[in-house]
């Protein structure tokens, strides 16, 4: 993978949007090295290079007036202009993620309305195309497919693990294969990947009860579930 390019010193542009905001592509680019962010035309910011980090390769800025929105810099879009992804009020970009070889984003927005993480995947153009709940980190299997920490909602809400596929840049090809679902006794959350199989911590209690109790008597055990078959 290239080495990952982020923007430094984010506040930096907010000192020179204004009040109104335009598309963003009318206002930022980088250059074609990915070295400094430009506002019309004018340096504003310089770029460093740092160690490169599993496809999560952007630095982002969220703007909440008028619109909602995050902006993001991507300094391997051939024409170096900020991504732009409107959001809804209250919602929060905590990462940004690129599979590989794939025309889209995955985008981790965490809401403040109902507490819960969502996972967006969303074309250049900034359309949502599919959406899970859920939350990183994402440890990728291959380029296309990733696990996840998922979210299940029903009397409480309960994590379990999941996979993230995208063979392609449309809806239809979008698609989530539960690998640890929880029940009332048990939660799981996503470790990481190694070879083929999923790592996960499983979490036990011996009571639904216990679950609101924030000293709760629980057990958390390491185990390994096979990778599913990619789709």
């Amino acid at each position: 993978m290239k080495k990952l390019t982020l923007v430094l010193s984010v506040l930096c542009l907010f000192v020179v949007t204004g009040a109104a905001f335009p598309a963003p592509s009318e206002r930022y680019s980088m250059d074609k090295d990915g070295q400094s962010v430009f506002f019309r035309g004018t340096k504003v910011c310089d770029t460093v290079d740092l160690p490169e980090v599993d496809r999560t390769v952007f630095r982002w800025m969220q703007v909440n007036t008028p619109e909602p929105s995050v902006w993001i810099f991507n300094p391997y879009m051939p024409d170096k202009t900020p991504f732009f992804l409107p959001v809804a009020d209250g919602e929060e970009c905590v990462n940004v993620f690129m599979p590989d070889e794939e025309e889209v984003f995955i985008v981790e927005l965490k809401s403040s309305q109902n507490k819960l993480s969502m996972l967006v995947v969303c074309d250049m153009k900034g359309k949502k195309l599919f959406s899970t709940p859920g939350k990183g980190p994402l440890y990728w299997i291959d380029g296309h497919r990733c696990l996840f920490t998922s979210f299940v909602k029903g009397k409480r809400i309960a994590t379990g693990a999941s996979v993230l596929q995208i063979l392609n840049d449309t809806e239809d090809d979008i698609d989530v294969t539960p690998v640890a679902e929880p029940d009332e006794l048990t939660d799981y959350t996503a470790e990481g990947v190694e070879d083929d199989d999923c790592i996960l911590i499983m979490t036990k209690v011996k009571s639904p009860r216990e679950w609101n109790n924030p000293d709760r008597n629980e057990t958390k055990t390491k185990i390994t579930v096979p990778v599913p078959a990619a789709g």
